[in-house]
């Protein structure tokens, strides 16, 4: 699979987390509800983004 095609398909995946919290967080009420500087899309594709070469390896393997 291509990286550009991984790439679309983990932000998609992503995407939907944030439209769709309740099965991805503990308190649906409380968690990510106010709007920041960084929303929970930014803070995943960020900290996967960090992840450096070995994280790149495992999502592609």
């Amino acid at each position: 699979m291509k990286p550009k095609k991984v790439k679309n398909i983990l932000s998609g995946i992503i995407k939907f987390m944030s439209d769709n919290p309740a099965g991805f967080v503990k308190k649906v009420d409380v968690d990510f509800i106010r709007k920041r500087k960084l929303s929970f899309e930014t803070v995943l594709k960020m900290l996967i983004g960090m992840g450096g070469n070995c994280l790149c390896k495992e999502l592609f393997e």
